[in-house]
């Protein structure tokens, strides 16, 4: 079970901040080298930003389903049929940890870069590992941790 809210010092190495989370995927993409015409999956499930993001760099979104219990689904054809896919995101809703290690070996046997999005859970936690840490590029909102 993660861990939300912990007193664990939070590790800032390679730590980018900005404005908006958008402007941190749009930095993160470009530096990855995804642009126009690469396929991006994404779940059915995010907000606008994230697709904002993506059609900024001119990246093209593509989505696929998540469970009744905001699970990424590997097995759909979304996954089955993706062809020149450059990064593929998974967020982990509510701080709730996404399992990521066969979307990590679907990533490595294509090439694909995996973004964790984390917007929801700053100081969260899995097996002692901060989420948002555990893909390529991790993301986290301020915005959306704080009651503003």
């Amino acid at each position: 079970m993660p861990r939300l809210g912990s007193t664990r010092k939070i590790d800032c190495d390679g730590l980018l901040a900005a404005a908006l989370t958008g402007g941190l995927v749009r930095i993160g993409l470009r530096a990855a080298g995804i642009g126009a015409g690469d396929r991006v999956l994404l779940p059915g499930l995010i907000c606008r930003e994230a697709v904002a993001s993506l059609t900024c760099v001119g990246a093209v979104p593509a989505f696929y389903a998540v469970d009744e219990q905001l699970c990424l689904r590997i097995d759909t054809s979304t996954f089955q049929q993706a062809e020149k896919v450059r990064a593929v995101v998974a967020v982990n809703y509510f701080g709730f940890p996404q399992p990521l290690e066969p979307l990590r070996t679907w990533c490595r046997a294509r090439g694909a870069m995996l973004i964790e999005d984390n917007a929801n859970g700053f100081r969260s936690e899995d097996a002692g590992v901060a989420l948002g840490r555990r893909g390529y590029l991790g993301v986290f909102s301020l915005r959306k941790t704080l009651p503003l």
